[in-house]
């Protein structure tokens, strides 16, 4: 019973200075508390030291347990993953766009930030201006399309973070978002298989005609000759530009294909490429040498409009390209220009500048030798799972205080 006082005096006594030396977190059997505001520790502290001297007898209970004591705090603090003591409301993630990709499930992170303590808002703003209007309040902005400029930012005034449905982040503009403290998350690996499957099946559907056939049968020709010959994939060179995760696995799935590989990546080691079973080198000898060409680069400034018509003029004739990547990164009416002369014998395109594309007639059809899919590449029930799951709880993590490992910007931040 001595030694059970003891442990109780000694532990309150420390309590308030160990809170705020700490500056972090103590842990019950099932929940985690987290505090990072000095202030708000000194105010935890504070309460504590009260609360201590108000209930002295509680040293003289034999049957007090340490949980009753841990549940005291936590009901003082109210951090349940709110706003830290200070009387604000509850943190927000808001979606800017929800119905920019169609048929999203957003379940998951409604499930992932109600266990979370915050309230997750669904918008479909159009403009800037509604944009600032029914997201001004958000802690955490998520975003599938909408442009988020500086002037978004200016408004958004409690907004620790904004994330991106997706692998790219072109979208946010980075650097404002980092001149103002905020940082920007994407979700990197959620579809390097599907990307890389879809890729490989653009490249078997321009290859095999597969496309190009079932046309021709839809309109009664069962011609097996119709249009160009395809080669035996063996014989063909496949060219990566960009050799990031979703090229590698593409890499990997088209071994078994025979392709000889290249690949034109000026930020990876040789060693790397050569891992990958591809053969680094420049982009002019790619762009000469490939018959297949397939584009897996970002968006940058460096990067807009990278085939044009200079860029075509060096390739094979009659060289297919795919584009899983970034639309923008073709100069779309160079594009289509080569494949009406023959200098593009096929293109396969998932992303399309200016898309999406909601006529029929669109001339990118006029040929017949130009496939797309509608930014489909990503797709598939896992991939959304694990995407949704990974940016809520990325959210989450960063209302917390933690710098998970897909912020974008950590460097940049100094984190």
């Amino acid at each position: 019973m001595m030694y059970g006082k003891l442990f109780y005096k000694i532990y309150f006594d420390v309590l308030g200075v160990v809170f705020y030396w700490k500056n972090m977190m103590f842990i019950t059997e099932e929940k985690r508390i987290f505090a990072q505001n000095p202030d708000n520790m000194i105010k935890i502290a504070n309460e504590i030291a009260h609360w201590k001297e108000q209930r002295k007898d509680i040293l003289h209970n034999k049957e007090l347990k340490l949980t009753q004591f841990i549940e005291k705090i936590y009901n003082v603090i109210n951090l349940k993953n709110k706003k830290i003591n200070t009387g604000g409301e509850d943190m927000k993630a808001i979606v800017v766009d929800k119905n920019s990709a169609d048929g999203l499930d957003y379940s998951i992170q409604q499930r992932i930030f109600e266990e979370n303590g915050i309230e997750f808002i669904l918008e479909d703003c159009q403009t800037e201006d509604e944009i600032i209007e029914k997201c001004k309040d958000a802690d955490a902005l998520l975003v599938i399309y909408r442009q988020i400029t500086p002037r978004i930012m200016d408004a958004l005034k409690n907004c620790k973070v904004i994330l991106r449905y997706g692998i790219g982040y072109d979208v946010i503009d980075v650097k404002a978002a980092t001149e103002r403290g905020i940082k920007v998350c994407n979700s990197p690996r959620h579809c390097l298989d599907e990307v890389a499957t879809h890729t490989i099946a653009m490249i078997l559907a321009m290859e095999r005609k597969l496309v190009f056939y079932h046309n021709l049968v839809k309109q009664g020709k069962w011609l097996a000759n119709e249009g160009f010959k395809p080669h035996r994939l063996s014989t063909q060179t496949l060219g990566f530009v960009g050799f990031g995760n979703i090229a590698r696995r593409a890499a990997e799935f088209a071994k078994g294909f025979g392709f000889r590989m290249l690949a034109y990546d000026p930020f990876l080691p040789e060693e790397v490429v050569k891992a990958a079973g591809a053969e680094k080198v420049e982009l002019n000898q790619l762009l000469e040498e490939s018959d297949v060409i397939s584009l897996h680069t970002p968006l940058m400034d460096s990067t807009f409009h990278l085939i044009n018509k200079d860029t075509i003029a060096k390739m094979k004739d009659g060289v297919m390209i795919v584009n899983t990547s970034r639309g923008p990164i073709i100069a779309i009416d160079d594009l289509m220009e080569a494949v009406k002369s023959g200098k593009i014998k096929a293109a396969a395109l998932d992303v399309v500048e200016g898309e999406p594309i909601v006529v029929p007639d669109h001339p990118l059809f006029e040929t017949g030798h130009i496939i797309c899919s509608p930014h489909a590449a990503y797709n598939s029930v896992e991939a959304e799972a694990q995407m949704m799951e990974v940016l809520a709880t990325t959210a989450v993590d960063i209302l917390n205080g933690k710098n998970p490992a897909n912020i974008v910007n950590k460097k940049e931040l100094g984190l």
